[in-house]
């Protein structure tokens, strides 16, 4: 893993005077909705909790804000910019693989996190998980390699 640090902790103090207002899914819900869903798979009988998010959910979300990069992608490409990103070309993503970067993503966040002085966040469960999978896949398909 190339060293993250330096701008991870740029883009955490950026992301949290951006975020600050903004309701969103953070990494704590995430990890509930999979406790969730294992707790289902495991009981037959398991009715879903009750409210907007019910287990399982957590696999659209992640894939929907992992769609929407690529998109999002794509269109900065369109438009002759840098990319946030340069996933290979021979790589499809789907909501496993987001699951994957980001499970493996969330140890050098939570690090970062800690070496920051002042944040809107506390610790790495109050961060929003569509903050930590764009961070995530710059981590994991950084742009400076494909070229």
């Amino acid at each position: 893993m190339r060293s993250f640090c330096s701008p991870l902790v740029l883009m955490l103090g950026i992301g949290a005077l951006s975020l600050a207002a903004q309701t969103d899914v953070t990494v704590k819900k995430y990890h509930e909705w999979k406790v969730d869903e294992r707790a289902c798979e495991l009981n037959p009988t398991c009715a879903p909790k009750l409210g907007v998010f019910e287990p399982r959910t957590w696999r659209l979300y992640i894939k929907g804000v992992g769609d929407g990069l690529v998109w999002a992608n794509g269109f900065l490409q369109g438009q002759n910019h840098d990319r946030l990103y340069c996933q290979p070309e021979k790589i499809g993503l789907n909501g496993d693989n987001y699951d994957q970067i980001l499970e493996s993503f969330l140890p050098t966040m939570s690090t970062a996190l800690k070496t920051m002085k002042s944040s809107t966040w506390k610790s790495i469960d109050d961060v929003p998980i569509g903050f930590v999978l764009v961070l995530a896949l710059i981590d994991s398909f950084p742009c400076a390699a494909a070229k």
